[in-house]
């Protein structure tokens, strides 16, 4: 039985969701180029609006996010 890959054209990336999901909640007068001081729980987002964060090294486990939130 041949299982067939999900066609994902045409949906955005990991990457571009992320983004869209932290500018929408960017809070009021906050630019990405002030993100260096949110809270470390937007510390990814940051990374990802900034270019920090591209989708070849995105953690790909919770272990990785976790050792990847320590290293920020």
């Amino acid at each position: 039985m041949n299982k067939q890959s999900p066609d994902y054209r045409g949906q955005d990336t990991l990457l571009e969701t992320v983004r869209k999901n932290a500018l929408a909640a960017l809070p009021e007068g906050q630019t990405p180029e002030t993100c260096q001081d949110w809270p470390s729980i937007w510390n990814m987002a940051c990374d990802a609006l900034s270019g920090r964060l591209q989708d070849d090294n995105l953690p790909t486990s919770a272990r990785a996010v976790q050792d990847y939130k320590v290293k920020v």
